[in-house]
């Protein structure tokens, strides 16, 4: 990462902004914005070339009086280098100041391999297993509690079917809770085989 771009804020008047006119990046680089005065709100942002290349997550910043905050600018690899603006602005516009960056060409971070086992699900089997390991038999921890867990889902569902059935009433929804409540008892049957 670059050293960082120095800005001061307020170091004379209300809504100063003092930055150098150039700046140089290797890669990804922070701007440093530091207060000197009153609580001020600072709008930062890429434009030009920098923009294809540069971003900002939060272009609005507060920066508390006589305190500092950092504004990070991800930057992509590139082969060439790219000279574009960063744009400074506070007083909600009314002061304004830009600074000329370029940024040399670089690499990126080095990507970590990813090892073929890490690739497969757990539980997968190692050779001949399926894709996923859909189809790998069940086992005791798949199915430890699954009785308990219908019961309550089948509970729930007559105790519902049952107050649909008392608070609107009518030979339709009772039909219907009636077959809600037969379905919810077969799965109980099922779930204790």
């Amino acid at each position: 990462m670059s050293p960082p771009l120095p800005v001061e804020l307020n170091r004379d008047r209300r809504h100063e902004i003092r930055v150098a006119e150039r700046y140089e990046a290797d890669g990804p680089f922070s701007v440093d914005l530091h207060n000197h005065g009153d609580g001020v709100h600072v709008h930062v942002n890429v434009d030009g070339s920098l923009a294809g290349v540069a971003r900002i997550a939060e272009t609005n910043h507060y920066v508390d009086a006589d305190a500092s905050t950092a504004v990070h600018v991800e930057v992509d690899p590139i082969n060439d280098p790219v000279t574009g603006t960063l744009q400074l602005a506070t007083g909600y516009g009314s002061r304004k100041t830009s600074v000329e960056v370029t940024v040399s060409p670089f690499d990126g971070p080095d990507r970590v391999p990813v090892g073929e086992d890490l690739a497969r699900p757990k539980g997968a089997r190692a050779s001949g297993g399926s894709e996923g390991g859909i189809n790998r038999p069940a086992t005791a921890d798949d199915t430890d509690g699954l009785p308990i867990r219908v019961f309550a889902v089948a509970l729930g569902a007559v105790l519902l079917a049952s107050a649909v059935a008392v608070v609107v009433g009518g030979q339709v929804v009772t039909a219907g809770a009636g077959v809600v409540i037969v379905a919810a008892l077969v799965a109980v049957a099922a779930a204790l085989r």
